[in-house]
């Protein structure tokens, strides 16, 4: 009951806040609304639709986090800037490596900021009023960690290695790696995404390789704000790919794919569904003549 009460919610929210950011790519809404249920019903997204793995929680945050940016670039309302802060703030307090998405919205609102601007002191102004917006669930987070673990820069990372080594129940174990929980040759973790049979992104999503072949297509067609977009989930799942590269269990453990990663290629299928929801009509035509 509790898991239909939780989920229900939740997978809804990711389907609002999709059809949201489209909207404000300036997608049509019956295109924005079919691509944002297709990224519920035809990826990753609908296994962890029903699984308590924190990914359709984070994913809902970090794209009102884009749109409220995006919201903010359009229409110069502050509030919105804030909340895109304070939803962000909301992934930190679920995952401490969020810290990432928030790194590329950061970056998605400075370049979209430098696009539309060159007044340094607005820019900072906006900057500013964003990471306010952080604030508060941040440091909930900190104060969690304060009460479980007596350190407001500890994290369950590494209480669990320190449990390991010193908790007498743990005696008799064979020892860690002096470098737990980072045991792994970097290769491992940033080739496993491409290539596993496991977890490949490209057998658990096969929607990446037309949506990539749809991006390269209509490249130069899109706005600078869906290109820097674009440009902006690159980069954040590079920064998961290294930054996982070297844990122990890099693939997510029993998750479809690897669990750590799909948020980031979500979030770049999610415009180019759309794109190629809008194309449909143009490559029928193309086949009739």
């Amino acid at each position: 009951m509790v898991s239909f009460l939780i989920f229900i919610p939740i997978n809804i929210a990711v389907v609002v806040s999709g059809y949201w950011l489209l909207n404000l790519f300036d997608f049509p809404d019956k295109v924005a609304a079919i691509s944002s249920l297709l990224l519920l019903l035809a990826t990753t997204v609908l296994h962890h639709a029903q699984v308590h793995q924190q990914n359709n929680q984070i994913l809902a945050l970090i794209i009102v986090g884009y749109a409220g940016v995006l919201g903010f670039i359009k229409t110069q309302k502050y509030p919105l800037l804030f909340w895109s802060g304070l939803a962000l703030g909301g992934t930190i307090l679920i995952r401490i490596t969020c810290i990432l998405h928030v790194f590329t919205v950061g970056c998605f609102l400075l370049g979209c900021l430098l696009y539309q601007t060159k007044n340094i002191q607005k820019i900072i102004k906006d900057i500013s009023i964003w990471l306010v917006g952080l604030v508060p669930f941040t440091f909930l987070g900190r104060l969690f960690d304060i009460i479980r673990y007596g350190s407001f820069f500890a994290s369950g990372k590494r209480v669990e290695k320190l449990q390991l080594a010193t908790d007498p129940m743990w005696e008799g174990l064979p020892q860690l790696d002096p470098n737990y929980p980072l045991v792994n040759s970097p290769h491992v973790g940033i080739l496993g995404p491409f290539i596993s049979p496991a977890k490949s992104i490209f057998l658990y999503d096969p929607l990446v390789l037309p949506c990539l072949v749809a991006g390269i297509a209509y490249w130069r067609r899109f706005h600078p704000y869906l290109q820097w977009y674009l440009i902006t989930i690159g980069l954040n799942f590079s920064l998961h790919l290294v930054a996982y590269s070297r844990f122990f269990f890099w693939h997510g453990d029993h998750a479809w794919a690897a669990r750590y990663h799909v948020t980031s290629l979500h979030l770049f299928l999610l415009p180019l569904i759309a794109v190629l929801i809008k194309k449909i009509p143009s490559l029928s035509n193309l086949k009739k003549n």
